[in-house]
């Protein structure tokens, strides 16, 4: 009797497979990558809300690199910080510019949003706008890469600080982070 011989799969065969799994897979990555972009690993209870009666930001200037863009105020829903698209977001619930506390922004790491700041130093200002027009000027005291679950950096503060990020890393995975204190 002769033996039955078993071809081995086609390099095409092959290539569909993986492509099918490739493609099966982008929709749920995706998904999971979209739900950790600019988020911390953080409930809103983490950050005591801000109960003081005062005046959120609407604009933010960074001088050094020709950055003005739009603030708008932005919520955590379900665990997931929302984001503005086409400028910046402040946590709604952490602190007003002139407020003691922690002052939250963050923004996309896109060319025309953020993606130049990461090469913030210390020592540069950031010009915030409050939304009846007063102007409040902040400079950088430090700034760090950190995981999106070292919650630490936008704990609340006693005193006035600004707290500035975006991303950074491999595919986002890391938060530059910017502290600035009021210059007075």
């Amino acid at each position: 009797m002769p033996k039955k011989t078993v071809k081995a799969p086609s390099r095409f065969v092959l290539s569909l497979f993986i492509s099918g799994l490739i493609v099966l897979t982008i929709p749920i990555s995706w998904n999971m990558y979209q739900g950790s972009v600019l988020s911390f690993t953080t409930l809103p209870q983490t950050i005591e809300p801000n109960t003081q009666p005062s005046i959120p930001p609407v604009k933010i200037r960074i001088p050094r690199f020709s950055i003005d863009l739009p603030i708008e105020e932005a919520q955590i829903k379900n665990g997931i910080w929302q984001i503005n698209s086409k400028g910046a977001s402040h946590l709604a619930i952490s602190a007003n510019p002139g407020d003691k506390g922690n002052i939250i922004l963050y923004g996309h790491n896109k060319k025309n949003l953020f993606g130049k700041a990461r090469g913030l130093k210390i020592g540069d200002e950031i010009d915030i706008i409050s939304k009846d027009g007063k102007e409040f000027i902040y400079k950088i005291t430090e700034t760090k890469i950190v995981a999106p679950t070292d919650i630490s950096v936008v704990a609340p503060t006693t005193g006035e600080v600004l707290t500035f990020y975006t991303c950074t890393g491999f595919l986002d995975t890391k938060r530059f982070v910017v502290k600035a204190r009021p210059v007075n």
